[in-house]
């Protein structure tokens, strides 16, 4: 007797503070917008099966209603037409400090959905799990609208994608991001932060004639312009790693310093601090790079940043 197949893998997906549980296959397709307002896709490789869009303010009327728009959106774009027939609060979803609405229809996709308008951060988001009528889905999309989570928790917004999972403080906001040739680099900003989250795969080539800390001397990842750094090597969590300390110095700093040699009006004018933190991931054969510059003061900020780098599991 034939044992029934495995399930799929799980994995976190997060994206601007957004959580979901997804298989492991689903990877981003696609992106756009900021925290206010956006949207983002997921893919398995070989159709669609997650969208999500999202809009910081409060609902104009009840979650229905937010439904509602939404439906009627969809069938003016005719690609994906919704039919005439649309369960309604099928297979309910709730979500703590969150009004909920489900909805799903049958057409050439099968889609089910979850409109949801959160009490604490007052985003309202629109997500759509799609599948072939072909496959025995609704377990699958009902965990994954579960787990869906629109904000962070105890000051922290996850962010996870492509293998890569580290936190950050919920003021930061994703400014920029690249993924090209293996590398994926995320920039945050906040109120005089500033925060780098990178990592770089085929470790083994990129370091095969030089050290860690030659290669991040090298790097653009370590520059912040000028400024009086320190270079040693260190480990990381049982990793070969290389730290950069010191602080960025500012060219008004440096008039005063050189021109009217004036320590009062140097300790006025503060010079941010510069962190860099990176190591090599030998189980997942990428190099790791956490980079900080901010007020001495927010320091503790990039401890938290760097220590929740998960760069194998």
């Amino acid at each position: 007797m034939s044992s029934a197949p495995p399930g799929p893998k799980w994995r976190l997906f997060a994206w601007r503070a957004m959580q979901f549980e997804v298989p492991a296959d689903w990877e981003l397709g696609a992106a756009d917008g900021d925290d206010r307002k956006g949207y983002c896709r997921l893919d398995d490789g070989k159709m669609t099966r997650l969208e999500v869009r999202w809009q910081k303010g409060p609902a104009r009327g009840p979650v229905s209603e937010v439904t509602d728009r939404y439906l009627k959106t969809l069938s003016k774009r005719g690609r994906h037409e919704v039919p005439a027939h649309v369960r309604r609060n099928a297979s309910r979803v709730r979500i703590s400090d969150a009004e909920t609405e489900c909805f799903a229809w049958h057409g050439e996709l099968d889609t089910t959905g979850l409109a949801v308008c959160c009490r604490r951060c007052g985003r309202i988001s629109l997500v759509r799990v799609l599948n072939r009528r072909s496959e025995s889905f609704r377990p699958v999309a009902r965990r994954v609208l579960e787990s869906f989570r629109d904000h962070g928790r105890d000051g922290l917004a996850p962010w996870s994608l492509l293998g890569f999972r580290f936190d950050v403080p919920e003021r930061y906001t994703l400014t920029t991001y690249q993924l090209r040739a293996g590398r994926l680099e995320m920039d945050f900003r906040a109120k005089g932060v500033l925060a780098s989250a990178v990592r770089v795969g085929l470790a083994d080539i990129v370091l095969r004639e030089r050290s860690l800390a030659d290669w991040l001397k090298n790097d653009p990842v370590a520059v912040f312009g000028r400024g009086e750094l320190t270079l040693a090597d260190t480990a990381v969590r049982g990793h070969a790693g290389a730290q950069i300390e010191g602080m960025r110095r500012r060219l008004l700093r440096r008039f005063f310093s050189l021109v009217l040699r004036s320590e009062l009006l140097r300790r006025v004018v503060k010079e941010p601090a510069i962190r860099c933190r990176a190591w090599r991931c030998e189980p997942s054969n990428s190099i790791y790079v956490a980079r900080w510059l901010g007020p001495d003061k927010n320091l503790p900020e990039f401890e938290t940043f760097a220590n929740s780098f998960i760069c194998h599991v």
